[in-house]
């Protein structure tokens, strides 16, 4: 074994690299430049990737949905319950980031119904008030 191991990542290597790296701002820019990175320092696509792990730079490909567009996260639908239910932020949800990814989606669902005919109750609220078509039927007594 020799005294000095072989250094490919150089500091100068390496900070290029982050630098290249960190301005790119799609997945496909990023691994472009991991694949340059690669040719340029004569080591494998994973090689470069595992040391930008290691330095803790590394940003994971965006999860994509079967149809190709990004994948939904359950962050991201308990924030559309949030504002569906009128609050500032998802963290007046506590609880929810436990719950599977299934029920969250449910939940996201029943309170847009809830929503959509609220909203629709008070249109048509809004809508038969002061008409003149509209009677009010005074209320009966219940008999006992």
């Amino acid at each position: 074994m020799t005294d000095k191991a072989k250094v490919v990542y150089t500091d100068e290597v390496l900070a290029d690299m982050k630098t290249r790296y960190l301005a790119a701002d799609t997945d496909e820019a990023r691994a472009v430049v991991v694949a340059e990175v690669g040719a340029e320092t004569g080591k494998g696509v994973h090689s470069v990737r595992a040391k930008m792990n290691r330095e803790g730079y590394y940003i994971a490909k965006t999860p994509k949905a079967a149809n190709g567009e990004k994948a939904e996260t359950k962050e991201d639908i308990i924030k559309e319950i949030a504002a569906v239910m009128g609050l500032q932020s998802a963290e007046n949800l506590p609880g929810l980031e436990k719950a599977n990814k299934a029920t969250v989606a449910a939940i996201r669902n029943f309170v847009q119904v809830g929503a959509e005919l609220v909203f629709e109750d008070s249109e048509t609220a809004t809508e038969t008030e002061g008409d003149p078509e509209v009677e009010d039927v005074p209320e009966t007594e219940a008999s006992d």
